[in-house]
């Protein structure tokens, strides 16, 4: 189950690679439409803003050629990957030449700042990273008491899934904070109470019901609701990472 439900997950966030050539093939009228625009721009930036390892280039405007795809200075543009300022906004040429809509590929018709954009990336990077290593510790972890169920790794399970909730919830602590504008303060309170909420509601479905109580199920169910608090924390999160970074 833990390994499932964590390449579902790492399937969700990291997605596919879909931001080639978004605008590199177009019609002579988004051509006209984009030169109209760099012949009045001194420079212009190349920025993959759907990429995850990029940097803006600047591009002195020289040499345009109204072509199918556009070349300025003998370079091939993809207008979904090319900005031009206006006033303090870098516009992106592909929205503003009409070859995408805002939002089409998750690009933006407009970015305030690079410098803020990129830094931004790299905070839901970085966190995905950790996300990414909260699980792979837990797996490591649990894999060194191979006896699940027994009294022998009982203990030391129940201690492996309470650090990964913790290294889960410290992940969701930021999330709140960057990405939803709660106070660290309110961002804890509001994670502790879904984790609460989640075990209880497992509480109930594993020691609440009529077999374990005429049975005895023993401390095994308390392992169960551990085991189910730490995957819906993970899908918590995970959907939490998807909605961002899609955005």
């Amino acid at each position: 189950m833990k390994k499932l439900f964590l390449i579902l997950g790492i399937s969700l966030i990291f997605g596919t690679n879909t931001w080639a050539d978004v605008c590199y093939d177009i019609d002579l009228q988004t051509a006209r439409k984009a030169v109209t625009i760099i012949k009045s721009q001194k420079e212009i930036y190349e920025y993959c803003s759907i990429c995850d390892e990029a940097e803006p280039k600047t591009l002195k405007v020289g040499d345009v050629k109204e072509s199918n795809p556009v070349y300025v200075n003998g370079i091939a543009l993809d207008l979904a990957h090319t900005y031009y300022k206006q006033k303090d906004k870098f516009v992106n040429l592909g929205v503003a030449a009409g070859c995408i809509k805002d939002g089409d590929y998750n690009i933006a018709a407009e970015i305030e700042s690079f410098d803020d954009y990129i830094r931004e990336k790299n905070k839901i990077k970085y966190l995905k990273q950790k996300f990414t290593e909260c699980s792979t510790t837990f797996e490591t972890e649990e894999k060194k008491c191979p006896e699940t169920w027994s009294m022998k790794c009982h203990n030391y399970l129940i201690q492996a899934h309470k650090n990964v909730q913790l290294c889960y919830k410290k992940i969701a602590i930021d999330l709140f904070y960057s990405y939803y504008n709660l106070p660290k303060s309110d961002a804890e309170k509001r994670i502790d109470t879904f984790q609460k909420f989640i075990y209880k509601q497992y509480s109930f479905i594993y020691n609440e019901s009529s077999y374990c109580k005429k049975n005895n199920c023993g401390v095994s169910v308390y392992l169960y609701n551990e085991y189910a608090t730490t995957q819906e924390l993970y899908n918590y999160i995970a959907k939490m990472i998807a909605l961002i970074t899609n955005q």
